[in-house]
């Protein structure tokens, strides 16, 4: 793995990371109680995170979801509902760091931001105009190849995800559309994302803080990395989500809960500068979670450590009573 004392970036394409694939499953056996079905049946998991052996049966509707389903949904679903605002306002996402597109906005992205600034102004009269606008973008996204470049590839994946969650989540019937295949569209960009992501490669070490130059590259190495990691989650929970919400039977995606790797940090997302970056890395926690095992993440962390994104992976995983309770134990409040 590469340190810290260079003044280049990583060859993010020369290696390929060595992941546990065992690790993590454990962590995930207190979702099996999901969903409630009838005449006692063994209850799937609907996240995109799930053990390796298990497999879908039964078409699911958001009438069968139980106590613990809607206890590890409904916080992941309030901060999805807020995406749209966030773009708007603060040129973020949970999932999209604040600097990602600060050099470069491809246009899908400004197209789906002023759609966002849009539907926070919409009304009786544009609203008919914001619907077609939306649709008329979607489809433009799909009719276009799926991009080999991860930047463009992450920059699509937002955009479209901006789209869906106005579309899914609006109280307004004109902006509702289940049947255009975005899903499935959204789906199969988010496996090339996964595919793309086996490359990236974590450094280790201390990282120097004068000359600039490796905390710079180190910074915006972050910012990239762990957008991408962040959306390939968030993106597969939000399908997974939507797709209960229409009362449709989710795919699994086994990979992303034994191969992922992300990094819990809210002082590292939060970082203004390099100089920042550099000092909290150096000084503050950061935990590399693989495959979802949040086992010394929970016996290490402290509640300032977690930030939103953070909060939507553990209340999925564990529920909204059990992240609490922890930040109770560790002196702080959800």
């Amino acid at each position: 793995m590469p340190q810290f004392g260079v003044s280049h970036l990583p060859n993010m394409g020369s290696h390929v990371l060595d992941f546990e694939f065992n690790a993590g499953v454990d962590s995930i056996d207190a979702m099996d109680d999901f969903v409630s079905l009838e005449e006692h049946e063994q209850p799937d998991n609907v996240f995109s995170v799930v053990k390796a052996d298990l497999m879908l049966t039964k078409a699911l509707s958001a009438a069968q979801l139980s106590p613990p389903a809607q206890s590890r949904l409904n916080y992941a679903i309030e901060q999805v509902k807020l995406a749209p605002t966030m773009m708007a306002k603060q040129n973020h996402t949970v999932w999209s760091h604040p600097f990602l597109y600060a050099e470069h906005m491809p246009r899908c992205v400004q197209d789906a931001q002023s759609a966002c600034a849009l539907y926070l102004l919409r009304n009786d009269t544009n609203v008919v105009f914001l619907a077609r606008y939306i649709n008329d973008h979607v489809q433009d996204i799909m009719g276009s190849p799926i991009p080999s470049s991860t930047f463009e590839l992450l920059a699509q994946i937002h955009a479209l995800m901006l789209y869906q969650i106005i579309r899914i989540f609006s109280d307004d019937i004109r902006f509702h559309y289940f049947s255009d295949g975005a899903s499935v569209r959204l789906q199969d960009a988010g496996l090339a994302l996964y595919t793309l992501l086996q490359h990236e490669v974590d450094p280790i070490g201390p990282l120097p803080v004068y000359p600039s130059d490796a905390a710079r590259a180190a910074w915006r190495s972050f910012i990239f990395r762990e957008s991408a990691r962040r959306t390939l989650l968030s993106l597969f929970q939000f399908i997974s989500v939507s797709t209960i919400l229409h009362g449709d039977n989710p795919a699994c995606c086994p990979e992303l809960a034994l191969t992922n790797r992300v990094t819990f940090s809210s002082h590292l997302w939060s970082a203004p500068s390099a100089f920042d970056f550099a000092m909290a890395w150096n000084q503050k926690n950061h935990f590399l979670v693989r495959g979802l095992d949040v086992a010394e993440l929970l016996e290490s962390a402290q509640p300032d450590d977690i930030d939103v994104f953070g909060r939507v992976i553990l209340t999925g995983m564990l529920g909204i009573d059990d992240v609490k309770g922890w930040f109770h134990t560790k002196g702080g409040a959800f």
